[in-house]
Order: structure tokens, then sequence, then C-alpha cells
């Protein structure tokens, strides 16, 4: 593909090189052209009725609120999620982890949770259609993956105004509203503990739309964007 391609696209830098290797295109540039892995903005956008009534219909109307979102397999880290909220809990009772998403290793995550004690604050909200919806209920988002590119859940996370705590293997890209913190997976539960519980005190949940549509990240402009590349290869192809 990359010896033959006239044009390369890809969502990240990290994603070109990957796919790509050090290519030189048709059009001298040594990059593939970047387009982002936009998302329907505006549904993310932080809305404290939606929060309020969505925490209402969860049971958790005054917790403190961690969201995660992600198949249940290697990947993405569930097992040291789940130690990272035993310490949590520990020195916030009140608090809740909320895992959307489905897997080979749901089971085996689920019996880890009862083991610990911990099945009355995880709550498994299985395979969602309201993602948007459901993080508007969320006081911060944790991705703990092993490895990952640029994953489109911490751009929506971000859209929904969460501060955001990724593992270090994750792309750097993926900081677009500043509102991100990259933590070693090399340490302990305790460097995301402490990460976790001192911003969450002095945060205030912040209406990101704007940031994610200056940045790129909105469905809208990036499908026009894509159209507007589509009819001016095809021009150039034509003569």
């Amino acid at each position: 593909m990359k010896r033959y391609a006239n044009y390369h696209l890809a969502c990240s830098n990290v994603a070109g090189d990957w796919l790509f290797g050090k290519v030189r295109l048709k059009t001298n540039k040594s990059k593939p052209l970047l387009i982002n892995n936009a998302i329907e903005s505006e549904k993310f956008q932080f809305n404290p009725n939606t929060r309020r009534d969505i925490r209402a219909v969860l049971g958790i109307k005054d917790k403190f609120v961690i969201g995660h979102v992600g198949r249940f397999s290697e990947q993405k880290n569930h097992e040291f999620l789940i130690d990272i909220f035993k310490d949590i809990i520990i020195r916030k009772s009140n608090s809740v982890l909320l895992l959307i998403g489905k897997g080979d290793m749901e089971e085996r995550i689920r019996k880890k949770v009862i083991s610990l004690g911990l099945e009355g604050s995880v709550l498994f909200l299985g395979e969602r259609s309201d993602i948007h919806t459901i993080m508007q209920a969320m006081d911060v988002f944790v991705l703990p993956s092993l490895y990952e590119g640029l994953p489109v859940v911490a751009i929506e996370a971000q859209a929904s105004g969460l501060k955001c705590f990724l593992s270090d293997s994750i792309a750097r890209d993926s900081d677009i509203t500043g509102d991100v913190e990259f933590i070693t997976l090399n340490g302990s539960t305790e460097d995301w503990v402490k990460k976790l519980l001192h911003y969450y005190k002095g945060y205030e949940r912040q209406d990101t739309l704007n940031k994610i549509i200056d940045k790129g990240y909105d469905i809208k402009n990036s499908a026009a964007w894509l159209e507007k590349l589509y009819i001016t290869i095809s021009r150039e192809e034509a003569n």
C-alpha cells in the first residue's frame, strides 16, 4: 500500500509512521496527510441537567464517579484499573467506577471485583449507544491501556469536559484540550491514585466544544475537509 498509493492519510503522526514508514509522497511531503478521529462533538457537550438526570437514573447522585470505556481485553488493562479503584475507594468511600463495554475478559474482571468486595461500587454497563450521555455522569475518565494509538473515547471524554488520565503508552496527540494527564504504567497504583484525587479536588468541569472544533475534531468539519480533498485529487488525476 505504501509503495503504490499516491496519497497517504493517517489519524496521527504515530499511526502514519507505523502504517507507511518513512515514505516520500508524490506531493514531496515526508509525512502522511492527517485526518483526525473526529466525533459528533455537539452530542458530547457538557450539560449539567443531563448530568443530574443520568446520575439519578444510575443511582450515583452524590458519588465520585470514575469512568472507563473499552472492550474487556488484555490491551485495555482492566486488572490494573480495578487495582487503582481499590486504592481510591479506601480514601474516598463514596467512589463509583463505571465500566462501559463487553469482551472476553469481562467474567474474569467481574470475579476480581467480587473477590475485592467492590461489587457495590463497580457498575458494569455493557455496550451502550448512549456513551455521550453516560460521560456526563462521570467526574474523571481513566484509560490505562497497555498500548493504544489515538483512542476516540479519549477525544469523546475531553469533548464532555472531563479531566482524563491516560497511560503514557497512549499517543500524546490524544491531548486535545490540555486536560489530559499521562501516567506511567511502570510505577504503582499510587501514582494514579494521587493524581486522580489531587486533580479532582480543584477541577471545574469545562465546556470544551470550541476547543474540540478548533483542533479539527468535529465530524462535520472533517467531512467537509475530506470531501474537498477528494475533489482536489479527482481533478488532479483527470489532468
